[in-house]
């Protein structure tokens, strides 16, 4: 199953995929993306680290997601934050990179997660569910969600 944690920044995305993980019951493979460009960031990143339990693994990796899923013990729960910033992070490496080439990107690393019908599924669909998702785990006028995949929208926090 693939838990898709949606929310705008500093919604709670983060905790609540660190909640998931705790009460997956299996060894946690924790893929981070984000570097740290400021202090800002820099703070907001331990912060991060230090709500993860020491024996989880965190692997950083701000552009080789597909390949950090990959290598994961493929028993273990694996937690991938964030998207966001890994679609960011490849913009920046090349301010060419057409949307046929991030769409690949982003086959590869669903399928890497071990579902290549889901991965199919979701490059066509993700346009329509973040938009259409409510927080109310209903979505509008985008249909049903991929069987196997759970998208759960984190609030907006004042």
């Amino acid at each position: 199953m693939i838990l898709f944690i949606t929310g705008g920044a500093r919604s709670g995305k983060s905790t609540a995929a660190v909640e998931a993980a705790r009460r997956c019951g299996r060894s946690v493979v924790f893929v981070a993306t984000a570097t740290a460009g400021d202090d800002e960031m820099a703070e907001r990143i331990a912060r991060h680290q230090k709500e993860r339990p020491d024996e989880w693994t965190t692997v950083e990796a701000p552009r080789a997601l597909a390949e950090a899923i990959t290598d994961a013990d493929q028993e273990a729960c694996v937690v991938v934050d964030c998207l966001s910033l890994w679609v960011a992070h490849a913009l920046i490496e090349d301010e060419t990179l057409s949307v046929e080439a991030l769409d690949l990107r982003l086959d590869a690393v669903v399928a890497a997660a071990g579902d290549d019908d889901a991965a199919r599924r979701l490059a066509q669909r993700l346009p329509s569910v973040l938009p259409a998702h409510r927080g109310d785990g209903g979505a509008e006028g985008g249909g049903d969600l991929p069987a196997g995949f759970l998208a759960v929208h984190a609030a907006d926090r004042p």
